[in-house]
């Protein structure tokens, strides 16, 4: 793509500025990053099509977006790009389509050579159409066209490459309902309908409870969840159904008292969303209990202070005398959750963690006192941490 009465120097500063601009814009947008598919209604033995949106708020040199059908009544046809959404030369190709398991996706693809001048812009919209027929004999149903992920077995994700090629971005994905003649109401089911959880004061946290998420449709059922308040947590947080979310609390730092809170969960799929599902915590005054045997060790972080704009990591080391499940968490000075540095099932011996001074979006936090805390089945050890800004 050329410029008419200047120079290949002029091009590239043209492409300079226009860069820059589009990446201060990008900056100021706040927009998510994430991919859609479109919601449509079809009859059997009808064509129709699905549309997917993407939205991002940096420059993009490329996506790869692999995607699923749910349902044995829907034959995947084609793809039509639309290129309005590109800036110059956008390479965009078809994926291998497996019919078998309802798979297939799309490449989009840029040079990072900047006499090219392709990219994809800050901003949101449609980037091609995949085009489906119903077979003849299909029955009324809600059928999804979906991403394909790592947990639902391909081993492969949605994904975004910003311009310089070296940040590879996860979006958010949402499903797209594909509505097949005169089905009944999907609804959202959840059991159970409460939950409470008990503990003492400086104790162990109380074991997590597991929320079943099911639907009255087929698999493919999106849905997310909220809460207000952060000793409690829904992990995950978002998904498709069925799904079992573990929900916990953390005792951290509440004295005795009765606290409550409620997880909402939500599915544009649904028509009885949201669901709200009441959670009480009751914090009872700590008992006598004798000192026992841990089983693990949590040692003060070096360097402490930790000064995060000259030494911008410190080192956190703990030892386990045997393997077990270990949660290892950063805390400010009220008791609010900032970082999950560790969460999951570690080896016997002793190791260390790395914290680089950033909470869970990976802002630099600020000048205070903190705390990192590790838990185990056994107990739980705290020490504090001194962060300069």
């Amino acid at each position: 793509m050329g410029y008419s009465g200047v120079t290949s120097r002029h091009r590239t500063l043209f492409f300079l500025v226009t860069l820059a601009i589009a990446t201060l814009w990008a900056g100021r947008s706040g927009a998510e990053n994430a991919v859609r598919f479109t919601d449509t209604t079809a009859q059997a033995g009808e064509r129709f099509s699905v549309g997917i949106v993407i939205a991002n708020d940096v420059i993009l040199g490329g996506a790869f977006i692999p995607f699923r059908w749910s349902s044995a009544d829907l034959r995947f046809d084609s793809v039509i790009f639309v290129t309005d959404r590109f800036h110059g030369d956008v390479v965009a190709s078809r994926t291998a389509t497996d019919r078998t398991h309802r798979t297939s996706g799309i490449l989009l693809s840029t040079s990072l050579d900047p006499g090219e001048q392709a990219w994809i812009p800050v901003g949101e919209g449609p980037v091609a159409r995949l085009h489906f027929t119903v077979s003849q004999d299909a029955t009324d149903q809600i059928a999804f066209v979906d991403s394909v992920q790592a947990p639902l077995g391909s081993g492969q994700f949605v994904q975004f490459t910003t311009y310089d090629g070296g940040t590879l971005l996860l979006p958010d994905v949402y499903a797209g309902a594909i509505t097949i003649g005169h089905p009944a109401a999907v609804t959202m089911q959840v059991s159970p309908a409460a939950m409470s959880f008990r503990g003492e004061v400086g104790g162990l946290d109380p074991p997590g409870q597991r929320l079943s998420i099911s639907s009255s449709s087929q698999d493919f059922f999106s849905w997310s969840a909220q809460w207000t308040n952060s000793w409690l947590s829904v992990l995950p947080p978002e998904g498709k159904a069925p799904a079992q979310p573990q929900v916990t609390v953390d005792l951290f730092v509440l004295p005795e008292g009765r606290y409550e809170d409620t997880i909402v969960l939500e599915s544009r799929h649904a028509v009885n969303s949201p669901v709200r599902i009441p959670i009480v915590l009751t914090v009872d005054t700590a008992g006598f209990r004798p000192p026992v045997d841990l089983g693990f060790a949590l040692f003060q972080n070096y360097p402490n202070p930790f000064v995060t704009y000259h030494d911008p990591e410190t080192e956190i080391r703990y030892y386990l005398k045997e393997a077990k499940s270990v949660q290892i968490r950063i805390y400010n000075a009220v008791g609010q959750l900032v970082r999950v540095l560790l969460s999951g099932h570690v080896a016997a011996g002793e190791r260390s963690l790395i914290w680089d001074g950033r909470d869970e979006s990976g802002v630099v936090v600020p000048s205070g006192r903190y705390f990192c805390r590790m838990t185990t089945s056994t107990g739980a050890i705290t020490r504090p941490m001194i962060v300069i800004k």
